[in-house]
């Protein structure tokens, strides 16, 4: 039995850190046709699946959503295991991110935070 000492608090979070681009651009330019109503209806039938279908990770952060190669994805509830990443494989799979997900101005960065889940 786990015993927690100290303020418990009902809400969770996650932390993350992620390679790759922020695509709420590609969210703000879309134009609602008769199919999609919504943008967000859009993204989540869509867009995200397609972008995991192509090997991507996809990080929603409270109202920012990320897409790239996540490094790192835990909970509080949980502890970060000792990883270790190839940077030149990272950068080559993210280096075609831009392109394959219709954004070919997005810078890539590394991206971090922490969110509600």
């Amino acid at each position: 039995m786990k015993v927690r000492n100290g303020f418990v608090s009902n809400s969770s979070s996650s932390s993350f850190v992620i390679v790759g681009v922020k695509i709420n651009d590609a969210l703000n330019n879309f134009i609602p046709n008769e199919e999609y109503e919504d943008k967000w209806d859009w993204y989540c039938e869509e867009y995200e699946p397609n972008i995991q279908k192509m090997g991507f990770d996809v990080i929603n952060d409270d109202g920012s959503i990320y897409v790239g190669v996540a490094l790192a994805d835990f909970s509080s509830e949980e502890y970060l295991e000792s990883s270790e990443y190839n940077i030149e494989e990272v950068m080559n799979k993210v280096t075609e991110l831009p392109e394959k997900i219709n954004l070919p101005n997005s810078p890539i960065r590394i991206y971090t935070g922490t969110r509600s889940s």
